[in-house]
């Protein structure tokens, strides 16, 4: 399939050779990212040029960090810089994304060049290349380059597009130490202050301990990185003292703490930067959490397929500890319609009867309210010793499921028994 997309790179039709670059940004592998800075260098089409040398960053940031970072030598990266280290990026900017993920720590000065040139087009570039480089677990200890980026802000001569982008940068990588270079910068341009305000926002949730404490769901993946998988591999819980793991063989509990900048799980003791990042699913800008090179997004539909796997092996958890996990979960979720089912789906897993049934009452009272509401309620009614209005609800789920809904066989067999 690859060698075929490469292929399609040489054909006369424009919209091929576009569509080779956005599927090879998903599935292309090392030997593809020469051939793509060619045409990210030679298209005649701006618009494949783009997604060419799109697609080239976003292989490379398949193998930043851990493991997979070995199947690319050092020559070989220097390679793919040498093909376009010539290049103007007026002439392509994305280059600069592909500075940022080459793993070439040495690039990053020009990164800092793009972010002063007069030009929009190659400054947007390079503020896209900033984030991409920052974000990634293999730029964590890159204090150089932070310390001269920061040093930009007080330059005269840096424009509000950059400052603000920079501004940003600092409150979505949790640079609590940079408050002061953000203060000084009120007043000058409307847009900065803008910035400043969000990036003040995130970095006050970052610092505040209580927001630590929910679910949180990995990709398995550095921040930044593309890939064709959309469903978390693993989640983790974090309430007072005690912390969940949720992955492929099942669920592992284990005691945890903060230390500075690091997190003790268990025996492990692990680097921690709290952050705030594109969710690479849902596209929101959420807080996040980078250990050992696997980065952790809030998120409200995998905290639903989390509630599953809470649900599924709450048994084999200690009760008191999976009440101070469900609480946690509850405690972190939005108050919305989702929201609150996910509360109630969390609670009846944890024995907490009582709450889930007062929340499931309350969204069964409303005209939108789903067939699973009422799967759920009937739950709860049953452990509350309501066996009559456990049949109500199930009856009413069967009035509204699709006919393959996975749970009406069982709702069948309730009411049958």
């Amino acid at each position: 399939m690859s060698k075929g997309l490469i292929d399609k790179l040489s054909q006369k039709d424009i919209h091929a050779r576009a569509d080779a670059g956005r599927q090879l940004s998903k599935v292309g592998e090392p030997e593809h990212i020469l051939p793509l800075l060619k045409a990210a260098i030679e298209d005649p089409s701006p618009g494949v040029r783009l997604y060419a040398v799109g697609a080239a960053a976003d292989i490379l940031s398949r193998y930043r960090v851990g493991k997979a970072a070995k199947a690319i030598s050092k020559k070989d990266r220097e390679s793919y810089f040498n093909s376009f280290k010539h290049v103007d990026p007026g002439q392509n900017a994305g280059v600069f994304s592909v500075m940022a993920v080459l793993g070439l720590p040495q690039l990053g000065r020009r990164l800092l060049v793009g972010l002063q040139d007069p030009r929009l087009d190659v400054r947007t570039g390079a503020i896209v290349g900033i984030y991409r480089y920052f974000i990634s677990h293999a730029a964590a200890k890159d204090t150089k380059l932070k310390a001269d980026l920061l040093k930009l802000l007080s330059s005269a001569r840096l424009r509000p597009d950059v400052l603000s982008a920079i501004v940003r940068l600092i409150g979505q990588c949790g640079w609590q130490e940079a408050r002061g270079e953000i203060e000084v910068l009120r007043g000058r341009f409307g847009q900065v202050d803008e910035a400043i305000e969000q990036s003040l926002g995130w970095l006050d949730a970052q610092a505040d301990p209580h927001t630590l404490m929910g679910a949180w769901a990995s990709y398995g993946r550095d921040a930044g990185e593309v890939s064709e998988d959309k469903s978390p591999t693993e989640y983790l819980l974090l309430a007072p003292l005690v912390a969940a793991r949720f992955h492929s063989e099942g669920v592992q509990t284990m005691r945890w703490s903060t230390e500075k900048q690091h997190i003790l799980l268990g025996e492990n003791k692990v680097s921690l930067r709290r952050m705030t990042l594109d969710e690479p699913v849902d596209h929101e800008m959420v807080q996040a959490l980078q250990m050992e090179g696997q980065t952790w997004f809030r998120s409200v539909k995998g905290a639903a397929e989390l509630a599953e796997r809470f649900s599924s092996t709450a048994e084999t958890i200690d009760p008191q500890v999976g009440k101070l996990l469900a609480e946690a979960f509850v405690g972190a979720l939005p108050e919305s319609a989702v929201g609150e089912r996910i509360k109630a789906r969390v609670e009846l897993a944890a024995g907490m009867n009582a709450s889930a049934l007062e929340r499931l009452e309350a969204l069964a009272a409303k005209k939108s309210a789903s067939a699973e509401v009422f799967y759920y309620l009937g739950q709860a009614r049953k452990n509350d010793g309501n066996e009559a209005g456990a049949q109500d609800c199930w009856k009413i789920f069967l009035g509204k499921a699709r006919k393959t809904d996975p749970l009406r066989p069982e709702v069948e067999a309730l009411l049958k028994g």
